[in-house]
């Protein structure tokens, strides 16, 4: 009992820090960082059954998984992950943005080959 009681606040210590350190080794196709401290998140994802693409949601839209920009890694909690950036796409419509996407991890179930990715 005394052992779990001196582990148990150095697990809880340790947990909030790791959780975002694994995307600082990530570098997109082009060798650029992937994140840029807080751009990095988990996202819901799921396959399109009507256009047979991946998609990812962000911002409350759901947008295809361009393979070039897929890390051929997994992440560390077996979930989707994207980093992105943010920026007006159109000078006419001010307030529409589209997710600039530097990087996306995605599980080893997708059917993109991660190994051709890159």
């Amino acid at each position: 009992m005394r052992t779990s009681c001196f582990a148990l606040p150095f697990l809880l210590s340790i947990q909030p820090a790791a959780s975002h350190d694994w995307y600082e080794a990530l570098r997109s196709a082009d060798g650029l960082p992937c994140c840029g401290e807080h751009d990095c998140h988990p996202v819901p994802y799921r396959l399109n059954t009507r256009t047979g693409m991946e998609e990812i949601e962000v911002d409350d839209h759901w947008w295809p998984v361009d393979p070039r920009q897929v890390v051929p890694s997994a992440a560390p909690d077996g979930r989707v992950h994207a980093c992105w950036s943010t920026y007006r796409r159109n000078p006419a419509h001010p307030r529409a943005k589209t997710p600039s996407f530097r990087c996306i991890i995605l599980p080893r179930t997708s059917s993109l080959d991660l190994a051709t990715v890159g």
